[in-house]
């Protein structure tokens, strides 16, 4: 036994694959699924904006204008936000930015900056690189399959 050659690498892992389908399998799936979000994230460029009344769309850009409040969660994807008013609920920015006025009404980017706590009654999330976006989607299948509603 000893006098024999030993088994070559290649062999090992085939013979473990073959011991271990479900892995292999799962470990394929996975990597198929990353590869997509991954490819989805760099294609995807249209405007979405959840359905809200009162909003105004300029552009890239949705206003939350003076005077309105918005009721329900708020979210924006490829483009950018501007809160006049006032949102009731959680607001997701997706691939675009905050923008405030300044004291001369002139608009800034409200990178690192919060809406005011009198503007949005909940979270501010954003969403910005590709794995916060597949931690994101994750998130929302599993409240989807956990919900109780």
């Amino acid at each position: 036994m000893a006098n024999l050659p030993t088994e070559k690498r290649r062999f090992k892992y085939t013979r473990w694959f073959k011991a271990h389908p479900v892995l292999t399998a799962a470990a394929i799936f996975v990597i198929f699924m990353l590869g997509s979000m991954v490819s989805t994230w760099h294609q995807d460029t249209k405007l979405v904006v959840s359905k809200q009344d009162n909003l105004i769309i300029e552009g890239d850009t949705v206003i939350v204008p003076e005077g309105v409040t918005v009721e329900g969660d708020l979210v924006v994807k490829n483009g950018n936000l501007k809160i006049d008013g006032k949102v009731d609920g959680k607001v997701t920015l997706i691939k675009g930015k905050l923008i405030q006025d300044d004291v001369d009404g002139d608009s800034i980017d409200g990178e690192g900056l919060m809406a005011s706590v009198g503007e949005v009654n909940g979270e501010l999330e954003k969403v910005d690189e590709v794995f916060e976006w597949i931690w994101f989607n994750i998130k929302n299948v599993f409240k989807g399959i956990f919900a109780m509603d």
